[in-house]
Order: structure tokens, then sequence, then C-alpha cells
């Protein structure tokens, strides 16, 4: 049982450096509240002492992401839906609607002085994906800029939102239309992404839709303007792998996070990603240097890849935990870890 009055499955979550994992979670009743609570193996998750943010001011969320700074700070971003565009009242009038995406900064996961840029942007509003999450994805630059990617599935576009300071006073905007073979079949409206930042600045930018199809992008600047095709070879030289299933007989009717894919930056400042390869039915895992990343898979999916997540630990070895969907409502959980530092 959660130790907290919250409803619903965590909405996003991130690692702080502490090695606590903060999570946003919602609270239903009159009036209803997000707040970040923060979880320590072998301690009673704890809530935010406030709100960090109210449906009545903010609009029905459609979307959130967070990310965590190298000072123990966390971002959050937000994709709200809102049918008149200053008053925050949603109505059934689909036409009428936005979406906006705003960002909050917290000094620290108690978030006692939330700021927030809203609207960050405005974008139009689609139904089809209202109740999807995962086509959000936020991280910080070095030192500490925001940078979100929406996956926005009205028209078929990958927004990406880049700040010129932490404060995030002066957001630009760029849209990138998605290739014509990546759209169809609720690809975008189903799809995910993930953002990740190299010490270079350049932000890097994975999409996968609802039929599996992987994509990898790399900004040529900090502002994001244009976009170049990262290659996705098979140059990767196989590790040795271990998977272990740590749980297995859970139910539920659909997972309860989004099946993203992860990219994350180890010390040497390359990109890391893992990811389901839908065609060959296998995790997988790249390492990219410059254009091209080199990718190998680590594990067979039997079934049908559910959320994942991934972690490096001090040595640069990844860890992927993620859950296979069987037959029915049938899943299981399992632990794949590589025995030698990535690449």
């Amino acid at each position: 049982m959660r130790p907290y009055p919250f409803t619903g499955t965590p909405l996003s979550a991130t690692t702080l450096p502490d090695g606590s994992v903060v999570h946003a979670g919602r609270q239903d009743g009159a009036e209803a509240t997000l707040h970040l609570i923060r979880c320590v193996p072998g301690e009673p998750c704890t809530p935010s002492p406030g709100p960090i943010a109210r449906s009545a001011t903010t609009g029905a969320v459609q979307d959130l992401a967070l990310a965590g700074d190298a000072g123990g700070g966390v971002l959050i971003a937000t994709a709200v839906r809102k049918d008149d565009p200053g008053t925050g009242t949603v109505r059934n009038r689909d036409e009428d609607s936005v979406t906006e995406l705003s960002l909050t900064s917290c000094d620290d996961w108690r978030c006692a002085r939330p700021r927030t840029v809203s609207p960050a942007a405005r974008l139009p509003y689609h139904r089809t994906g209202s109740d999807v999450q995962g086509r959000l994805a936020v991280a910080v630059a070095p030192p500490d800029r925001p940078v979100v990617a929406w996956l926005e599935p009205a028209s078929a576009t990958l927004r990406v939102l880049v700040c010129d300071t932490a404060g995030c006073l002066r957001p630009k905007l760029t849209g990138h239309p998605l290739p014509a073979d990546f759209i169809g079949d609720d690809a975008v409206a189903v799809g995910a992404v993930a953002v990740a930042v190299p010490p270079d600045g350049r932000p890097v930018i994975a999409y996968q839709g609802g039929t599996g199809d992987l994509r990898l992008l790399r900004c040529r600047t900090w502002r994001c303007d244009r976009l170049d095709a990262m290659g996705l070879g098979a140059g990767l030289r196989s590790p040795s792998v271990a998977t272990l299933v740590l749980d297995e007989g859970f139910r539920s009717r659909r997972p309860a996070v989004p099946r993203s894919p992860r990219l994350l930056v180890d010390e040497s400042g390359r990109i890391v990603l893992a990811a389901y390869d839908e065609g060959r039915r296998a995790l997988v895992l790249a390492i990219c240097g410059g254009q091209v990343c080199d990718r190998t898979p680590i594990a067979r999916v039997e079934g049908r890849g559910g959320p994942l997540a991934m972690a490096l630990d001090r040595a640069g070895r990844p860890t992927v935990a993620w859950e296979e969907h069987l037959d029915g409502e049938d899943w299981r959980l399992r632990l794949t870890t590589l025995d030698d530092p990535a690449g």
C-alpha cells in the first residue's frame, strides 16, 4: 500500500544525485493537486509538503516529465489541455482547446518555491493522444538550461523547446515535421520520446511510434533549429549480459507508465540508448559517438516489451529494468545487466 493519499500511477520519475527517486503523483479531491514524491530504499516514500500545481490554474494534465539536475533540483515539464487560454477552464469542445507546455523548476524535491514558466508554448490540442503519456520529455543541458521534446499528434510534428537560461525567460520553440513513413496507425498518438544533452550542449532526441519504428536525431546547435538523423548501425560488440526475472505473475490491463526509449549520457560524454527493436523482438543497447550509434541486442523479448528504465553504475555499466508483457494481462519484471562497461 502507498504510504501517501495519492491516486493513479506515478506520472514520471527521475533519479537525484543522492540516489533517491522522485516521481510525480496526483491527489484528487475538491481540487486535484500535483505533488513530488521522494522514495529511498528501505524508507517510506515522502510527498512534498505542498502541491507544485493545482488543476484550477493548470488545466487537465495530458503529459508530464521530470528531470533532476546536478545540484539536486527537479525540473517538471507539463503538457496541459486548456479550453480558454488564461482561465484554465476545460470544456468538451475539442476545437476550442489548446495544449500548453509549461516548465516548473524546484530547488529540491520539497519544491517549497516552485517557479513556473507558463505557457512556454501553446500548441494545437489532439484528443486521440490525450490519455497516453510518454510523448513529453525534459532534460537539463549544461550547466542548467531546460530542454523539452514534445511528440505532437495534432500536426505529426516533433516540437523542441530550448531555454537560454535556467529561468527560461525567453524559450525558443522549433517544429520538425515527422517523416511520412512514420505517420499512420496512431504511430504519433501512442508514440514516445526521450531527450538527453551531452557536454557539447546539442540535444539528442529519440522517438518511437506505436508501430515500434525507432528514430534518433541530434540537434546541429543548442538552439535546435535543425536536426540531423543519427545512424543506428550494428557495430557494437556483443557484451556479456545477464537477465534475471525479478518477479512474475503480475496482471494489469495496460502498462502503468509509457514504454519510452531511454537516453543517458555517460562520464565520457557518449549517449547510451536502450529501446525495443520490434522487428527483432529484442531489447537493444546503443552507444553513440558523433552522428553514428552502434547497437546490439542484449535480451530477447518473448512477449511484448513494456515500460523500461536504465541506469549506469560508476564503471559505466548499464542496467535495464523492463516489463515483458505475455499473453492476456500477464507480465513479468526483468533486469538485464552488462558485465563490461558499455562499448
